[in-house]
């Protein structure tokens, strides 16, 4: 300690690195066997949302966010000599950010449950290959049997990270999708309509009719950390390659998931002027994961079909007295909600080539 620490500025939430002004003031002890974290974390949360009416009765949600968290810890002590250095520095964090992948949601599998995104994905390999060694001033010349650039093989991660995200979002490859973590969140919305309800054909049936849609994707790392083997130049190019021959990218990546909902694709609520409430549902859902490890596209797919019935008792009067001689007497309302879920999930591994469907289920339900 000493006086004045840890400094105002630091106090006042300053970013400033606090370390100069500690040694300058002897804040900090020369014990070379200090063995205490000195720890940074940055969180960057960003959330956008706007409402539109473009006409009347008929709303639009728009909405994105994007979640960014990275811890920086090293060892930061004196040596023999008195002075300050930083020992074993390491990274971590997750990442998530509002996406869009309407375009690839709807491709339907063949026969052999191949299907057209997950060969787009193979193919987008080859020219983001290209890309990454057009951008990266340390990487050779040479190119492997499959035409890739020495450095960015096949199976490098930064090669199949962008060629996931651009073959499911539904692009070609370009310099816009090389960036693992992107700045610029994708729009999700939601959509109600109600104006049929005012028309006077549906009035003289209808107590309320509704219309709905909602779609949400998000991109997300759960967890990344500092590739300890990383090398790069003063602009984070990397320059060290492994025993593949692929460069060694500065953070390593177990998997990355791509999770998107139609919730619901589309949604009908009505209400009679009998009481009677109906309601009708599709909802669809799709999660796609890649795992560096073996290479696989893990897709899980679903679909659901709801069918809502309710009715109000108008002026329910309890059998039984409340404080006193009282019996109370409000609406009652019944609801029942029948359901039916479909769910696929197919292993798509890229080092073998198969489309192999794992498991699948039918759920029925009842909601009273």
């Amino acid at each position: 300690g000493g006086k004045g620490a840890p400094g105002w500025g630091f106090l006042f939430g300053s970013q400033k690195d606090p370390r100069p002004e500690a040694i300058q003031n002897n804040w900090l002890t020369k014990d070379t066997t200090l063995n205490s974290f000195f720890t940074t974390t940055k969180l960057q949360n960003l959330t956008l949302r706007a409402s539109v009416e473009p006409i009347k009765n008929l709303k639009i949600e728009l909405s994105g966010n994007r979640n960014y968290t990275l811890s920086h810890n090293e060892y930061f002590r004196a040596g023999a000599d008195g002075k300050f250095s930083s020992y074993g520095p390491t990274e971590t964090g997750n990442f998530s950010i509002s996406y869009l992948t309407w375009s690839t949601h709807f491709v339907k599998d063949a026969k052999d449950y191949s299907n057209k995104n997950f060969e787009d994905f193979k193919s987008n390999l080859l020219q983001i290959s290209n890309i990454l060694s057009a951008e990266n001033p340390n990487t050779p010349s040479t190119v492997d049997s499959l035409g890739f650039h020495t450095g960015y093989g096949k199976t490098q991660q930064e090669v199949l990270t962008y060629a996931f995200l651009s073959a499911y979002s539904g692009k070609s490859p370009d310099k816009k999708i090389i960036n693992r973590f992107p700045k610029i969140p994708k729009p999700n919305w939601r959509i109600t309509y109600d104006g049929l309800s005012k028309l006077k054909f549906f009035q003289s049936f209808l107590q309320s009719f509704s219309l709905s849609h909602g779609y949400r994707s998000t991109y997300s790392i759960n967890s990344f950390s500092q590739n300890l083997l990383y090398e790069g130049d003063p602009s984070e190019n990397s320059t060290r390659r492994d025993t593949l021959g692929n460069f060694i990218p500065k953070y390593d990546i177990q998997q990355i998931t791509v999770a998107e909902q139609l919730s619901p694709l589309i949604g009908i609520d009505m209400t009679w002027k009998n009481s009677l409430q109906t309601r009708f549902e599709i909802k669809r859902d799709r999660t796609l994961t890649l795992a560096y490890s073996n290479i696989q596209v893990t897709e899980v797919r679903g679909i659901e079909y709801v069918v809502g019935l309710g009715y109000k008792f108008k002026k329910v009067t309890l059998p039984f007295k409340v404080g006193g001689n009282k019996k109370l007497s409000n609406d009652l309302t019944v609801k029942a909600d029948f359901s039916m879920r479909k769910n696929t999930t197919i292993l798509r591994k890229l080092v073998e080539g198969t489309n192999q469907p794992s498991s699948g289920s039918t759920t029925l339900g009842v909601k009273l």
